[in-house]
């Protein structure tokens, strides 16, 4: 089943977190990835409310993947390779690094601390400097 798109009102809500240079990342990903990052910064919003820097980080952590044509099932297909050292295409490895490539774009757009760190380094454990309980919360929520 296909991802549904975002509704006016949770558009509306994305604009409100984000700048002109985070939702113009943001609307880049695919509906499936938008709607994903929704979901997790929803979470995120219940658990940290008032934490504007976790709400983007939740809203951009994947905005990497934004590069990659890459469906669920060749997704699954290329962390299964990688997992067991089968060599990648380009767009596989280009997806498998999502992450420092958001996380790069992110930081070149102006973001920093927990918003850059969250992209570069999900599902790990926290980066020295930031704070483990708004990580594991960030980590829950995308979990």
């Amino acid at each position: 089943m296909a991802a549904q798109g975002l509704t006016p009102r949770e558009q509306q809500l994305v604009h409100q977190h984000l700048d002109a240079a985070g939702a113009k990342l943001f609307w880049q990903q695919n509906v499936a990835d938008q709607r994903h990052a929704f979901a997790v910064a929803s979470r995120v919003a219940t658990t940290l409310p008032g934490d504007d820097d976790a709400h983007t980080a939740a809203l951009l952590h994947d905005v990497g993947k934004r590069l990659t044509s890459l469906g669920v099932i060749r997704r699954s297909i290329a962390t299964v390779f990688d997992g067991i050292g089968i060599p990648l295409t380009a767009t596989m490895r280009l997806y498998r690094t999502h992450g420092w490539v958001g996380a790069a774009d992110l930081s070149a757009a102006g973001f920093d601390g927990i918003v850059v760190s969250f992209a570069a380094n999900h599902p790990g454990p926290a980066p020295e400097g930031i704070d483990e309980d708004r990580w594991a919360a960030l980590l829950d929520a995308d979990g």
